[in-house]
């Protein structure tokens, strides 16, 4: 970068909660220290009218989904790059967004910009809950994230990789090249996955009655509960009658708990 050219501020996720606030205060911090610097706010802008309103106070705006690999690629070169983008509420119901924006676009950026001073936003979610009189949970205490944002949070900041592997026995380059680890971790990966689908199977196939009953673990009797074992029987294998498994009915899904 020529040293008559400006230094660019890149704030990514500019037009959320907080991005267009400190697009406009960096903006005026700019012009009131006399630098020439860009201060550009990344977003999809679904708000009306937000775009325009940074533009008329001298932020410049690319409109863009950061998730989709063509528009990271597509952006300046930046020295100083603010990582705003990310997903707080309603994670519970769309806990894959929530993982894609919190920790697996971080891991992008960092590849697209390896280079620059990057800043990311943390947060005390990361933390376990404590008792208010305590006076809040401190920096040195171990991690207990609760919920899809606070783990996929202290993934982010842990920069825990990212693997997608396809369902089948395939190799599929576009998951390949969207995950955050190399070739061969992957490759590792995959061959592990594909052990594992046939540990299943057998474990599945050697589970199954002769008549094609599937039968499942049921939980411990505690004292003051009712005998929620009756009817069982043994397994094909041989076992001690009710030893733990209830003969279920094969229905059309014929699933083992936990597998369905």
């Amino acid at each position: 970068m020529s040293v008559n050219e400006p230094t660019s501020i890149l704030i990514l996720g500019g037009g959320g909660t907080m991005g267009p606030s400190l697009a406009r205060l960096a903006r005026r911090a700019c012009d009131d220290a006399g630098v020439r610097h860009r201060v550009i706010a990344v977003s999809r802008f679904g708000s009306p009218g937000l775009a325009g309103a940074l533009r008329a106070h001298g932020v410049e705006v690319i409109a863009g989904d950061l998730l989709d690999p063509r528009v990271l690629a597509s952006l300046p070169e930046a020295p100083n790059v603010i990582l705003m983008a990310g997903q707080k509420f309603g994670t519970t119901q769309d806990p894959a967004a929530t993982w894609a924006l919190n920790a697996y676009l971080p891991a992008t950026v960092v590849r697209r910009f390896p280079q620059a001073r990057l800043a990311v936003f943390s947060t005390g979610n990361v933390y376990p809950l404590v008792p208010a009189s305590g006076g809040g949970a401190r920096e040195t205490d171990p991690a207990g994230p609760l919920g899809e944002y606070a783990q996929s949070a202290l993934a982010r900041e842990r920069g825990i990789g990212l693997a997608l592997l396809p369902g089948d026995d395939q190799p599929d380059p576009e998951l390949a090249r969207r995950s955050t680890l190399p070739a061969e971790a992957l490759d590792r990966l995959r061959g592990h996955f594909r052990g594992e689908v046939r540990l299943a199977a057998d474990l599945q196939q050697r589970r199954l009655g002769s008549d094609g009953a599937v039968f499942r673990e049921v939980p411990p009797r505690l004292p003051h509960e009712p005998d929620r074992r009756a009817g069982s029987r043994s397994s094909a294998a041989g076992g001690e009658e009710g030893a733990g498994l209830s003969r279920q009915a094969a229905g059309p899904r014929r699933s083992l708990r936990g597998t369905s």
